[in-house]
Formats: structure tokens, C-alpha cells, sequence
């Protein structure tokens, strides 16, 4: 599995350009098209920003300047052979009597090689790079950090203890060799460098606790693993830790629960243990439990995202009728809670109603707005179409999913299914191959097997199979492998992975009946008597189930949300596709901010899904830093009690980027108001 860059910003390039360029660019390179660049660059331009510095480097080939900054922007688009090409005219051309400049350049370049997969030869232009800028924090840590990725844990820790040696109060270099000490379960010696990082006391950083729990758990110290999470929680608001922690560490459930359970009555006002309480009740399968917490929680604060959640727990259970009557409770309180449109039209669907579920699938396209023609509205319409019979349909919509991105595998699966059913072989293999690409790409396994199959490959198949079993054995991977089996006709297999989907919590009766997948096993005795079994569960399951009440969807004219000041800056509470994180609020920022650890989470907890991956970018932030993004389109964000769907947000891999609440969503709230004294946000909407 490729490896991420998690501690550190891959793209955390200290490019000091546009604060300096008027100033310390020499005059006869400081020109009309580069200075025209750099406005475009200050105004996120990038492609004009190019353009003139194209235009420039065409007329004057001895700017350097300009290569350089033509090389980052090239970086930004993912262009490496450009990149290469800009960088390594820039660098001679750089005057040497600007250290600073060349060792930007080479710290580029060392860039542009990680990108492309070079480590070795990173290092290198990272030890350049030193030369002529020997005292540079960024450049020691990025090199510390590559060392870790490449398992060479004393060379990494010898990076960072030059941090710690330049400044005996530098977190990161601490964290850099705690780190280090958890990968190699010298779980002690973690133990005592994250007590150093607590000791130093910065109160803006926090991990030290999430790391030093994964110390303890390691001991399986379970205790105090959990007073550290607890910890974590409390002064970052981010409980997604203990649901990690608790995948790995089962042992860890029963502690939690209790130590929530005492918060929650200490602080009795508190909607977030209640609210934590159900999220970890419902990882550890209990929905009914769950559901009566996020309902406690709700009764105290109608803006933490319960109405999700408690939709997630009655789906997980198969009580998809309780689901859609609370759906429809909660559009007739509101009707402009269009985020539930996609969830109720999924219920529809699991209750067989395919009818109703393609009328309201109409709907997404009903305003005409260009933002509806996107490809999780035409994903959505194609899979009701497909189930609904309709394949006409459903192939447009597919075509035009793709159309709008080109990356979602299962458009091209179930494109390659319909063309398959419709007669057109040629067409359906160039899908099934597209899958195959796409997913051996990214490394995201989940229409593969079938694709396989479908090409002939049958071993390959059973292959890629088992990798996703082996990732994780869930309801649904071991559904899916029974549908696999049943297509190859090994119907004993088949029937064995169905009763152990079963076992995990499948009750999508509806789903089974309807899915030609199974028709070779739908005949037997065994698949006959497993269904009446789990159905007859399911029923005294639902029967049992008496969790459930009104939900608040905490609507009105005006909201006030809490905000704590934190070095400066304003931090408010915002649910994420229904998980609560604390957000900077700010009005500087184009869009919503994640980082690649919360987004990493939200994919592997179901929080997003992998069709909410739409692309990628790079952004030049007001400091002049690089960041990569991935983009994301978050369908659900909940913020002082407003829902808002189908928000643009980009994915940072940079630990010490906060979370930012930008305009893609303050701008569709309405009037905010600051409110020093009262630290709330006043919205009127």
C-alpha cells in the first residue's frame, strides 16, 4: 500500500514569493508579466498566473524567478515533467547571491521528486537545499519525515533531534521521535518523549495525548489509554480517535462507555457526551442504545447532526421503515433539508418502492441550478433507474457521471453491466478494464473482483476478494463475496459468505431479492431456510425495538453557535456528514478544510464515500505555503442548526493545518454576527 505523508505537509514549500517578489526580485526580472503573475497567483489565478509566466519566460529565458515560480505552478497541476523542466532551468539561473531563492528551488524540486516517487533523489535536493539554508525548520522536519516513510527510524530521529537541539521547546521534533519510538513498539520510550510535549505545554497542540494513548494501548495499559483519549476529546472536541482506537482495541469499549457515561452526568447540559455515547455504541453494534443517546443528545442541543445518525442506526438495523417515517417527520418540520433527499431515496430503494425512489431522483434536477448537474446527483438517478429496470436511464446518467468526473469506478462498472445486458460486449470490457485501472491505481478495492470476473479472470477475482476481506470482513464485504461466488457458480461458497454476512447484521431482504447476483443459490434449501431464519430475526428485532421519538431539527430565524478563542482564532462546532469537529471560522478562507487524518477516518467509518472523492487541487494559502487537496463534496454539513448539502472541500495532508470553515459554507448561511462578549455567532437566516 502506498504510503501517506501525515505528520508533515507534502507540499509545505516555503514559498515567501509574494510577500517579497517587489521587494527582493531584481528589478530587470521584476517585469510587467511577472508581476501580472503574481497578482494572479494572490488572487488563486493560477492558470492565468501561468500564462504570463509562459509568456515571460519566452521573452526573458534567463529569469529564474521565473522558471521557479512557473515550476511550483506546474507542481500545483500535478504537471512533474514540467516541473522538472522549469526547476532545473531555474536553478542556474538564480543569482548566488540569493541563498534563499536556491534553496527554495532545490526544496521544489525535492518536491516534485517525492511526487514522482523518488525519495533518493528528494533527499538530495533537500540536503541542497540546507546549504544555502541551513537553519530552516521545514526543511529538517520534511526530511525527518521521509526517513519515516522509509522505515529508516534513526536517520528520521537523528532530523529530528536537530530540531529539539536548536530549540529544547520544539514540539514536532519531539512528536517526530515519539513517533518513531510507537512504529518500532519501544512503547516506553514513547511514553516518556510525549510526557516531554506535555511538559512543554503548547496549549495549541494537543496529539500528544491521541499518540501517547496508542503507547499505552500498545502496553495495553487500557486506563490510562483511555484518560488520554479522554483527554484528546476534551480539548480538541474530536471523539473520532476512540472510535480508531476501539477497531483495533476492543478491549478499550467498555472502558470508554463508562468513562462517557460519567462525563455525561457530570455535565449534564453537555449534548456531546451523549452524542459521543451513541457513536460508540453504534461502532460497537448496539443501535437501539445508540439511538437513545443521539435522542438525549438532541433533547439538549438540536444542532448536533442526531438526525443523521439516527437514520445511519435504523438503516444499519434494517428498519428502513422507521428510517423513512423519520425522514419524512423531519421534511415536514423542514422542508428545505434537502440533504436527506439522497438518504431517503436509498430507503426507498431497500424497501423495494423503486418507483418513488426514481419520482424523488427526478427532483435533484428539478431547479435547473448548474450546480444539480454533478456526478453524485447523476450517480444517484443512475443506480435508481438500474433498479427500477429502467437501463436506458441509467446508462445516460452513468455517461454523464463520467462524463462530469472520470474517476468513479462503479460508474464504470455498472456502465459495463448495462452494455453487458444490452448486448454490447466490446463497450462493457473497455468499462471492466477502466475498473481495473482505476482501482489498482488508487488502491481502493471494490468493483474489481467483479471486473475481473467479467474479463474471464477468475483467479484474479477471487484474488482481489480477498484482499478486501482481509482489509476488513464487514457485512457488506462478505455480501459481496457471496454475490462473487454465486456468479462463479461455487454455491457452497456463495451460501458460506451469505450466513456469515448474516452473522455480521445483513437484513437488506429486499436488496437479496432483487439481485440477480444470487439468482444461482436462490434455489437451494440452505439459501431458503437462512433467509426465513434471519427474516424472522429481523422481525423480533424490530419488534424489540422501541427506540425513537421526534427529532429536533433545531430550525428558527436566528442561531446563536458557541466559539472558544484559540491562539486567536475563533473555533466553532460543525458536523461533517453528521461528525462533530471543531472548525476555525474562517471568513478568509475559500472553502471548507479538512485534514488527510479526519478525511481518512470519515472514508473508513462511512462518513463519506469513495463517489465523494471528485478530483483533485492545490492551493497557495495566505501565508504563500503550498497545500494539497484533495476535493470532496460533503453532501450534510450542520452548522448552529442549518443543514447544508453538496458543499465543496478540500483535503489537507498537513498536521498542522487547522480545520477551516470557509465561505463555500459562511456564505450560504445568511448574516453573522460576532458576539465578543457572549462568545457566540449570531446567524440570521
Amino acid at each position: 500500500m502506498k504510503k501517506l505523508i501525515m505528520l508533515m505537509a507534502l507540499f509545505a514549500i516555503s514559498t515567501s514569493i509574494l510577500a517579497q517578489e517587489t521587494k527582493e526580485v531584481p528589478k530587470k526580472f521584476n517585469t510587467y508579466n511577472y508581476r501580472r503573475a503574481m497578482e494572479c497567483i494572490d488572487e488563486s489565478e493560477y492558470s492565468k498566473a501561468k500564462e504570463f509566466l509562459e509568456t515571460e519566460v519566452s521573452e526573458n529565458p534567463k529569469n529564474g524567478y521565473a522558471f521557479n515560480m512557473l515550476s511550483l505552478l506546474n507542481l500545483i497541476d500535478e504537471e512533474n515533467a514540467e516541473a522538472l523542466e522549469a526547476v532545473n532551468k531555474a536553478i542556474p539561473l538564480i543569482p548566488k547571491k540569493d541563498p534563499e531563492k536556491l534553496s527554495e528551488c532545490y526544496d521544489i524540486r525535492a518536491h516534485i521528486y517525492l511526487q514522482m516517487g523518488d525519495s533518493l533523489k528528494a533527499l538530495d535536493d533537500l540536503s541542497a537545499a540546507l546549504k544555502y539554508k541551513p537553519q530552516d525548520n521545514d526543511l529538517i522536519e520534511t526530511r525527518g519525515q521521509i526517513y519515516y516513510e522509509m522505515g529508516k527510524y534513526d536517520l528520521s530521529d537523528a532530523e529530528y533531534q536537530k530540531l529539539i537541539e536548536k530549540n529544547p521547546k520544539e514540539v514536532m521534533g519531539y512528536m517526530g521521535v515519539g513517533r518513531n519510538a510507537n512504529e518500532q513498539e519501544k512503547w516506553d520510550e514513547a511514553i516518556k518523549i510525549f510526557d516531554q510535549v506535555i511538559d512543554i505545554d503548547d496549549e495549541d497542540y494537543n496529539l500528544e495525548y491521541r499518540f501517547r494513548a496508542n503507547s499505552y494501548m500498545g502496553l495495553k495499559k487500557w486506563d490510562k489509554a483511555a484518560e488520554d483519549i479522554l483527554t484528546y476529546i476534551e480539548k480538541e472536541g474530536d471523539y473520532s480517535f476512540a472510535l480508531t482506537a476501539i477497531e483495533d482495541h476492543k478491549e478499550m469499549i467498555p472502558i470508554l462507555k463508562t468513562k462517557f457515561k460519567l462525563k455525561a452526568m457530570q455535565n449534564p447540559s453537555d449534548e456531546n457526551w451523549p452524542y459521543y455515547l451513541g457513536q460508540l455504541e453504534k461502532e460497537s453494534g448496539d443501535y437501539k442504545s445508540a439511538i437513545e443517546h443521539f435522542y438525549k443528545s438532541d433533547e439538549i442541543d438540536g444542532t448536533k447532526g442526531s438526525l443523521s445518525s439516527i437514520l445511519d442506526c435504523y438503516n444499519e438495523m434494517g428498519d428502513y421503515q422507521r428510517s423513512l417515517d423519520v425522514i419524512n417527520e423531519a421534511l415536514e418540520e423542514d422542508s428545505t433539508l434537502t440533504d436527506l433527499i439522497d438518504t431517503k431515496i436509498t430507503v426507498l430503494e431497500n424497501l423495494g418502492r423503486y418507483d418513488e425512489a426514481v419520482e424523488l431522483a427526478e427532483t435533484l434536477f428539478e431547479d435547473g441550478d448548474g450546480d444539480s448537474f454533478n456526478v453524485s446527483n447523476f450517480i444517484t438517478r443512475g443506480f435508481a433507474y438500474y433498479k427500477a429496470g429502467n437501463l436506458k436511464g441509467a446508462l445516460d446518467d452513468f455517461i454523464m457521471a463520467i462524463a462530469d468526473y472520470d474517476g468513479f469506478a462503479p460508474a464504470y462498472f455498472y456502465r459495463g453491466r448495462i452494455y453487458e445486458k444490452l448486448g454490447d460486449d466490446t463497450m462493457a470490457k473497455a468499462d471492466y478494464a477502466k475498473v481495473v485501472e482505476l482501482e489498482e491505481e488508487s488502491e481502493s478495492y471494490q468493483c474489481i473482483p467483479y471486473a475481473y470476473l467479467s474479463l474471464g479472470e477468475k483467479e484474479k477475482a477471487v484474488e482481489y476478494m480477498d484482499k478486501i476481506l482481509k482489509e476488513e470482513e464487514d457485512k457488506g464485504n462478505l455480501y459481496d463475496a457471496a454475490c462473487l461466488y454465486s456468479l462463479m457458480g461455487e454455491k457452497e461458497k456463495a451460501l458460506d459468505y451469505l450466513e456469515r454476512s448474516f452473522q455480521k447484521g445483513w437484513r437488506s431482504f429486499v436488496h437479496m431479492d432483487n439481485d440477480s447476483d444470487l439468482d444461482n443459490i436462490r434455489d437451494t434449501q440452505r439459501y431458503k431456510d437462512l433467509v426465513a431464519k434471519y427474516k424472522a430475526m429481523l422481525e423480533k428485532e424490530l419488534a424489540d425495538n422501541t427506540a425513537g421519538k421526534s427529532v429536533n431539527t433545531g430550525t428558527g430565524q436566528v442561531s446563536e453557535v458557541p466559539f472558544t478563542k484559540e491562539g486567536g482564532v475563533c473555533k466553532v462546532k460543525c458536523d461533517i456528514n453528521g461528525l462533530p469537529l471543531h472548525f476555525v471560522f474562517d471568513t478568509g478562507a475559500a472553502d471548507v478544510s479538512i485534514s488527510q487524518v479526519e478525511a481518512t477516518f470519515m472514508l473508513k467509518n462511512g462518513y463519506l464515500s469513495s463517489n465523494d472523492f471528485v478530483g483533485k487541487q492545490r492551493y497557495i494559502d495566505a501565508n504563500g505555503d503550498v497545500t494539497e487537496g484533495t476535493v470532496i463534496n460533503i453532501k450534510k454539513v450542520n452548522f448552529g442548526g442549518l443543514h447544508l448539502t453538496n458543499v465543496k472541500a478540500s483535503v489537507v495532508r498537513n498536521q498542522k493545518a487547522p480545520l477551516l470553515l470557509g465561505q463555500s459554507v459562511l456564505g450560504k448561511l445568511g448574516k453573522i454576527e460576532i458576539d465578543n462578549t457572549k462568545k457566540v455567532l449570531r446567524i440570521t437566516h
